[in-house]
């Protein structure tokens, strides 16, 4: 038996150390091999979130400049279209993937039409 500078057992430290160090490294690998298997996803969204009642302030006859002051600027420009404002939303995390799409025709800068498309 090996006694250190102190009088005490040299072999005991070290065994205790190496248990410590036994324990860490199966606690690392156990959270390891946890978050492997459940991999967390930060939730993206991307466009425009229409509320309910923003959406409710634009009728049929409403203006453009009142459907921006409501909805604000669509997210997609419809070069081919002016009359034709698409605002899209998608949201996705873990599980699932939403996505609308509200279409706003007008007619002489006036709203002749809004669609609500979930896909």
């Amino acid at each position: 038996m090996s006694v250190g500078k102190h009088g005490g057992d040299c072999r005991s430290k070290g065994s205790i150390r190496l248990v410590e160090f036994a324990r860490c490294g199966v606690v690392v690998i156990g959270l390891m091999v946890l978050t492997a298997c459940h991999p967390y996803r930060v939730p993206v969204e991307q466009g425009n979130y229409l509320r309910k009642d923003l959406l409710q302030q634009v009728k049929v006859g409403s203006s453009k400049q009142q459907v921006l002051d409501s909805l604000g600027k669509p997210i997609l420009d419809n070069a081919i279209e002016d009359d034709t404002w698409v605002y899209a939303y998608t949201r996705e995390d873990n599980k699932t993937i939403i996505r609308y799409r509200t279409i706003i025709k007008f007619k002489n800068d006036r709203v002749i039409n809004m669609l609500i498309v979930e896909e």
